[in-house]
């Protein structure tokens, strides 16, 4: 029993295996990170996405060898990071890589070599960063058939400074010999049958078979290419009906070359008396612009040879001729304070380019003959035809021509041949005159045959040219909402047709309209709206011809397009914008929004336009962007502009127009082999800003980019931005004090007004100056003032502003002390500099007329004489004596209304002496100049206070008694002694002669 249980289990065990099976394989498909081939495929699986930015990993087998290719964007961060990454094999043991040196690799990237290094085999980012970086790493290992990937980012630790780890994950990879991407990767959408009502009615594509299900080649798309591809292909079949297959397999997508990323090179600045680039060169001149020095970032020689401006280009794709595109920039002083900049640009023609087939759809009506339109049609495809033949790769290019105009009129078709075999027979083709209606609708449906006969692998493309609306259509007979379209502009027509009927062609040969082509001959033609089954009106033959265009557009032909002298369509009752807006629609619009839409306004634009669209076709630069942002410290000088074809290959004219908020933008760049330009215009170095600082390094612009393809217009790569500087000047201020009274107290600090003017423009203040210094000096001076305040108190003054050399003019300035605004009271300031700039100035103490203190002292000790005597003032301008009161403590004074002037000498004599001194011999002169400077005889000092001219007048006693205690009383005491003595001795001499006698 049990047995037969364990049977039953195992039968359906074995049932339920069997019914799984065919999953097992999609599950271990999805497991393998990437399935290599044999055959040099290329596949690409996605790898981390976080938040430290994301990366995806493609490689493909060569020989004995894998070449790798991994794209990395690497997000912003407050602290810099630093992306490694490192492979091993089955048994654990590093794969050394070797990078490339084509993509810079080796600039931005380093790998540890020595086996005896701890980090054996991994690869580093050479420099942390905290900024986003786009990195394409290629690399090359030897051929295994497993092993693990490993990436991470790391950071230094704010402690140890030693590197941690923030992220690491590993992929585990299989190398298989057989392909697996064809084996079992094939999606197809199916859906029943829709029956056509009408038999004479067929699709816009020209087949009566609306079942026929349509293939979309996605070749090696990632995962999510292929979900969006489902999704388009639902709405497509909800919409027409039409079973749609999707299939991947090894073929190349027709658009992988508009894929074609790269990683930017950042050029490295430092911050550093301002910024500029970390190695650079110097223009002979004077050493006031330093320019990065494209690839070579990091050596110094530039700085020795200032002609290597020619060659500092950052390469990308290659070096030299080899490279895809290279651009440089760079700038140099022509005159004070004016830079000329200029940013060169250097194209190639793509060296691994899909063929490619193109299909010319010229109309031939008869307004083509007017203003030569046809004469420049054929100059500009021999032009077109030259620039493919010159391009090293012509024989990867089908060519074909229809030439339309309107049934029963000139209309003739030159099959799509190989390129050289066709290209003279394409030149000589253009007729030189044309008549007829214009039936644009199947001039692009005959293009579209001839691109569908073969080579589905190869890239698809209609370039129309047209001078007018189109005049015939087939009858529509069902439509769709234009929102529903695909790689079509939303503007202009609200309907395209979906369904036409090809066996009327109906129009008016002279507008657009299709009035009268109703039922019975009146009103618009009908058509059934989508599946709703509402009928609208066709108004126009836009409708059926955008229709065509759209189906055109679905199965991935570009149709580019060139509106010549439009016009209105009053018959239609369409404005000049309404026709624009409805060619616009028969344009491809890209899935980044680019629109292969132009217009000509005048007949000699045709030949730039075809000769421009031949490039654009085949080149690496193909719809190129410049975006050139002025730095801030800069201005643009009006209409200095210009782009100059520069390289062995003259390029098609540019158009460009002057900044906008001073941004330089330049759109549509088209340059192929041998092609280069020079964007050149003027900037002057903003030094009247309030924050220029002279000799700082200002970066010329902002961060100027380059985008080298319309259709990736988020891949874009950083120019080398130059760094100018302008000096600044030094000031000198010096002030003399001149006091009468030789009093200095009253001094105080002192603000000066800094103006400046230029040679053709009068002068204007700036700001101020302060001026200090010592009391016990009489000249106050400051050198080297480089700087000036704002505000002129002490509270608030700080010098901030920076006194530039010249003017945004270029201009020199010349500046000047204008004036001193806070005097000290009673000075009266004064410049006295040999030029008139205030450089030197004189504080003089304004006189004021004084009155006069005097004080009586002993001549010997100094001491205040506090006895009474008389003086008397005479002389200068007083009418008569005047005598002084005494005050009291030896102290003398005129009355209040007598005082001393300038200009005048007065005498001052003593007519009595305070009792017990000597009266003075002779008056005391006092003499005040007229600059105010006083002087007394006598030498004897004094000061002025309170407007009071103060001096001591010296007595001396009249008999010079010894004092008490004094060393005169010895000398008296020794005179008698002496006295007594000659007194006895003459006594005993007399009385002896007496006796003798």
């Amino acid at each position: 029993m049990k047995e037969k249980v364990w049977r039953s289990k195992w039968s359906v065990f074995f049932s339920i295996l069997i019914v799984l099976l065919p999953f097992a394989q999609f599950f271990v498909d999805g497991l393998t990170a990437i399935a290599l081939t044999n055959n040099g495929e290329s596949n690409i699986q996605q790898l981390f996405d976080n938040e430290y930015g994301k990366a995806s990993l493609s490689y493909q087998t060569k020989e004995n060898k894998i070449i790798w290719q991994m794209n990395v964007d690497k997000k912003a961060a407050e602290k810099a990071t630093r992306f490694l990454f490192s492979l091993k094999d089955k048994k654990n043991k590093s794969i050394l890589p070797t990078l490339s040196e084509e993509n810079q690799a080796t600039d931005l990237f380093t790998v540890i070599s020595k086996e005896t290094e701890k980090d054996y085999a991994a690869v580093f980012e050479r420099e942390p960063s905290n900024t986003n970086k786009n990195y394409k790493i290629e690399f090359s290992t030897p051929l295994v058939s497993a092993l693990t990937f490993k990436v991470a980012f790391d950071a230094a630790s704010d402690q140890t400074n030693e590197q941690k780890t923030l992220f690491t994950k590993e992929y585990p990879i299989s190398i298989k010999e057989n392909d697996r991407t064809q084996a079992s990767t094939e999606e197809t959408m199916t859906s029943a049958t829709k029956e056509s009502n009408d038999a004479s009615s067929t699709e816009i594509s020209s087949t009566s078979e609306e079942s026929t299900s349509e293939v979309k080649n996605l070749g090696d798309a990632d995962e999510a290419t292929v979900d969006s591809a489902k999704k388009e292909a639902e709405k497509k079949y909800d919409e027409t009906g039409v079973p749609q297959k999707i299939t991947r397999s090894a073929a190349v997508s027709s658009k992988s070359l508009k894929t074609k990323t790269y990683a930017n090179i950042p050029p490295v600045y430092i911050n550093e008396n301002g910024t500029y680039p970390k190695s650079y060169w110097e223009t002979i001149k004077n050493g006031n612009v330093r320019n990065h020095p494209g690839n070579i970032d990091g050596s110094s020689n530039w700085r020795e040879n200032g002609s290597n401006k020619y060659n500092s280009f950052i390469e990308y794709g290659g070096t030299g001729d080899n490279s895809d595109f290279a651009i440089s920039k760079y700038a140099e002083e022509t005159s004070q304070g004016l830079f000329d900049v200029y940013l060169n640009i250097r194209g190639n023609v793509q060296k691994e380019i899909t063929p490619i087939d193109i299909m010319l759809v010229v109309d031939w009506s008869g307004s083509m003959n007017e203003n030569n339109r046809l004469g420049e049609v054929k100059s500009g495809i021999s032009q077109f035809i030259n620039t493919l033949d010159n391009s090293g790769i012509s024989d990867k290019i089908n060519i074909g021509y229809v030439g339309y105009s309107s049934p029963g009129y000139l209309n003739k078709t030159i099959d799509l041949q190989s390129f050289n075999k066709v290209k003279q027979q394409i030149k000589e083709f253009t007729p030189t005159k044309s008549s007829g209606g214009t039936f644009t609708e199947k001039a692009l449906r005959d293009a579209q045959n001839q691109l569908e006969k073969e080579n589905p692998e190869h890239k698809k493309i209609i370039v129309l040219l047209t001078d007018g609306v189109p005049t015939f259509s087939y009858n529509p007979i069902k439509v769709n909402e234009i929102k529903n379209a695909q790689n079509t502009s939303l503007d202009g027509e609200k309907y395209f047709a979906t369904q036409v009927d090809s066996t009327k062609t109906i129009g008016r040969g002279n507008t657009s309209s299709l009035y009268g082509y109703g039922a019975w001959g009146e009103n618009y033609p009908k058509a059934i709206l989508g599946n709703t089954g509402r009928i609208v009106d066709v108004e126009n033959s836009f409708v059926s011809t955008i229709g065509q265009a759209i189906q055109i557009k679905e199965k991935n032909t570009e149709i580019h397009a060139l509106g010549i002298q439009l016009q209105s369509d009053s018959g239609a009752r369409l404005s000049y914008d309404d026709v624009q807006d409805r060619m616009e629609q028969i344009a491809t619009k890209s899935d980044s929004g680019v629109l292969y839409y132009e217009t000509a306004n005048k007949a000699s634009e045709i030949a730039n336009y075809l000769s421009n669209k031949a490039v654009q076709i085949i080149s690496t630069v193909s719809g190129g962007k410049v975006r050139d942002p002025i730095g801030d410290q800069f201005n643009y000088v009006d209409s200095s502009l210009e782009i100059n074809s520069v390289g062995k290959t003259p390029t098609s004219e540019i158009n460009y127009s002057d900044p906008v908020d001073k941004v330089i933008s330049i759109n549509n760049l088209n340059l192929g082999k041998g092609q280069e330009i020079q964007i050149h215009y003027k900037v002057r170095m903003n030094t009247e800003d309030e924050n220029f600082v002279p000799s700082k390094w200002y970066p010329i612009n902002g961060k100027t980019t380059f985008a080298p393809n319309q259709e990736l217009p988020d891949n874009i790569v950083d120019f080398g931005v130059p760094s100018a500087k302008a000096p600044g000047v030094d000031l000198s201020l010096k002030k003399n004090w001149v006091e009468f009274d030789g009093n200095p107290s009253d001094r105080k600090n002192l603000y000066f007004s800094v103006g400046r003017k230029t040679k053709n423009s009068q002068g204007n203040d700036i700001g101020y100056v302060k001026l200090s210094g010592n009391n016990n000096k009489q000249v106050w001076e400051r050198a080297n003032i480089s700087q000036i305040s704002s505000t002129a108190d002490d509270s608030s003054y700080k010098e901030t502003i920076w006194l530039p050399k010249f003017n945004n003019s270029g201009e020199d300035f010349n500046y000047f002390f204008s004036k001193e605004i806070n005097s000290p009271e009673n000075y009266v300031p004064k410049d006295i500099s040999e030029n008139g700039d205030g450089t030197e100035w004189e504080n003089v103490k304004e006189f004021k007329k004084l009155k006069i203190q005097i004080t009586k002292i002993d001549a010997d000790n100094k001491e205040i004489i506090d006895k009474e005597a008389s003086f008397k003032l005479s002389g200068g301008d007083l009418k008569g004596p005047i005598s002084f009161a005494y005050n009291g403590k030896g102290m003398y004074t005129l009355p209040d209304d007598v005082l001393l002037d300038k200009g005048q000498t007065y005498f001052l004599t003593e007519i009595s002496a305070p009792e017990g001194y000597q009266k003075l011999a002779a008056p005391l002169e006092i003499k005040i100049a007229e600059d105010g400077a006083i002087t007394i005889s006598e030498n004897l000092g004094f000061t002025v206070k309170d407007n009071n001219l103060v001096f001591n007048v010296p007595n001396k006693p009249k008999v010079p008694l010894p004092a008490t205690g004094g060393s005169g009383v010895w000398l008296i005491y020794g005179a008698g002694i002496t006295a007594l003595i000659v007194g006895v001795g003459y006594y005993f001499l007399r009385n002896k002669s007496k006796g003798e006698a």
